[in-house]
């Protein structure tokens, strides 16, 4: 089916009537237009990496609705900071000497306040300072509207509805938040404005947004530590605001995961706290945060030791674009000797081991890092030399898999099937992915498969997140599209025996009615007689 004929199909199940098509049509061009445009401006946001604010801007959404976007999106995502020891290091020396007021954005104050560590850092730094415009800003969020909308993924027109439930969910979740920030920050005045002029600050307006300006401009005064998950916002306010501003201010900036760390050393933020909070800024695309071995444990638990989330989400962020080789290598080595330890069983820690290693090798030469990883592994001081054994195993097991395409058949864009079967990696992924089965649960379902192959599909998906779970997606509507118009117009012989069910069903009902009224008079007739 041609990307035409799947639009007017999927016109065809929204109206219903194709007489109201042309009154709609206007519908499917703004969504065309919308999704265009989108398109356009997720690409330049990746290529230039500007502060959220200009993004804001460029969207034309409000602050949440682009957070949400941000987090949701692995090819977008938020960049908290750049991931260098360095960098950390000047954090936690800006927080510890002394110890400063935080003056949060919305990004940030919106991040502690669903990590659940808001009231941890209000605990240790006291009240956190915010900008008028801040609560404005969520204020005018909570006006929300019922009513449909049309909206273009990938090829496809999508129904958006919006739920009544979900309005009045999300607007109680916002009066929550509001209702926290007013009882734990402060409002500060932006009086360092003044010091600009007045038609420059109107085009920093328009540049960064007013609420993330008031924000700088608060953070400016001393004593004051600009709190923002927005690296591109931080390092423009240390970097090039003051020129921009046509004045001189100083504007150091810090980070959430930094600020939970500084909690952790304080002793106010439990070590298990801490790192189900790394976890959830790593699963929700907070790039480059922070973990270590424990934190990777810990996902790995949750996720029941198996290659599943929230463990998929760590291993992934061991890729080139994530972390650095050496880093990556010396975490690896730590796990791998942790885990082999631990009483699992051999086919989970063999699962989870490849899954490691798929994310060690995304975006690398791949025999070169395993050649490394082997040399680091055999070159570590212990007395375990089975689970050494072990480990070296499963690399050679990872070898002969790879390269992973090999064992895929690629049709179409839209069609990716196991080499020699009808089978697209599709299948195989919603039984894992979604239905956590594991590799032998799926090849004794499908008999037709071998254990290589579907090892091979859940790595190589792994180590191509974003182009997979982009195929997937669009697959998974097709499908749901399918279904819908096969239920609107099923085949007569469907449609044949769902009448004679129904029929069948109201005879029943009638029998069993005449049933109840037998035994009623029966009951009456009874009772009569015990009467008499």
């Amino acid at each position: 089916m041609g990307v035409s004929e799947q639009n007017r199909s999927i016109q065809d199940t929204i109206l219903g009537d194709d007489s109201e098509g042309t009154k709609f049509q206007t519908l499917f061009d703004s969504a065309n237009k919308r999704h265009e445009t989108s398109l356009q401006i997720e690409n330049k946001y990746k290529e230039q990496q500007p502060p959220i604010g200009v993004f804001m801007g460029w969207t034309g959404c409000n602050a949440l609705d682009t957070w949400n976007l941000l987090i949701n999106k692995p090819d977008l995502g938020i960049r908290c900071c750049i991931g260098s020891a360095e960098e950390r290091a000047q954090a936690l020396a800006l927080l510890n000497d002394p110890k400063p007021k935080l003056v949060a954005d919305l990004i940030s104050l919106t991040t502690l306040y669903f990590l659940g560590a808001a009231d941890t850092v209000v605990k240790v730094f006291g009240k956190l300072c915010i900008a008028q415009s801040t609560i404005d800003e969520l204020l005018q969020i909570t006006h929300e509207k019922e009513g449909m909308s049309v909206e273009k993924q990938g090829n496809r027109y999508v129904r958006h509805m919006i739920n009544p439930k979900d309005i009045r969910r999300n607007v109680e979740l916002l009066k929550n938040l509001i209702k926290w920030i007013r009882e734990n920050c402060e409002v500060i005045p932006c009086t360092a404005a003044l010091q600009m002029n007045l038609l420059r600050k109107k085009e920093l307006d328009g540049m960064l947004q007013p609420l993330f300006l008031d924000t700088l401009l608060i953070a400016s005064q001393p004593g004051h530590l600009l709190l923002s998950d927005d690296e591109r916002l931080r390092t423009y306010a240390e970097t090039n605001f003051n020129s921009d501003a046509g004045t001189n201010f100083q504007i150091d900036g810090v980070w959430t995961q930094v600020v939970l760390e500084h909690c952790l050393n304080q002793n106010v933020l439990d070590k298990n706290e801490y790192n189900k909070m790394a976890i959830q800024l790593v699963c929700s695309h907070y790039y480059h945060t922070e973990f270590g071995p424990e934190t990777l444990m810990e996902a790995l638990k949750q996720a029941n030791w198996n290659l599943a989330e929230p463990y998929n989400s760590l291993v992934q962020a061991f890729g080139e674009q994530r972390m650095s080789l050496q880093k990556a290598l010396n975490m690896a080595v730590d796990f791998l000797f942790k885990i082999w330890e631990e009483p699992i069983p051999y086919n989970q820690l063999k699962y989870v081991t490849l899954g490691l290693l798929a994310g060690l090798t995304s975006g690398r030469d791949s025999h070169e890092v395993l050649n490394q990883l082997e040399y680091l592994i055999q070159n570590k001081r212990t007395l375990f030399f089975s689970i050494e054994n072990r480990i070296l195993r499963q690399i050679q097991i990872y070898e002969q898999l790879y390269p992973f395409e090999r064992n895929f058949d690629f049709l179409s864009e839209d069609d990716i099937r196991i080499k020699g079967t009808r089978i697209s990696i599709d299948t195989v992924l919603y039984e894992s992915l979604h239905l956590s089965q594991t590799p032998e649960e799926i090849i004794a379902r499908y008999e037709t498969l071998t254990l290589e192959e579907v090892y091979a599909t859940i790595l190589y998906y792994l180590q191509n997140p974003i182009k997979i779970g982009s195929y997937l997606a669009h697959n998974l509507e097709y499908c749901q599209r399918l279904r819908e118009e096969y239920e609107k117009n099923p085949p007569p012989g469907v449609v044949r025996l769902r009448k004679l069910i129904a029929e069948r069903e109201a005879a029943s009902d009638d029998s069993d009615t005449s049933i109840s009224k037998d035994n009623s008079a029966t009951t009456t007739y009874l009772s009569e007689k015990e009467r008499e």
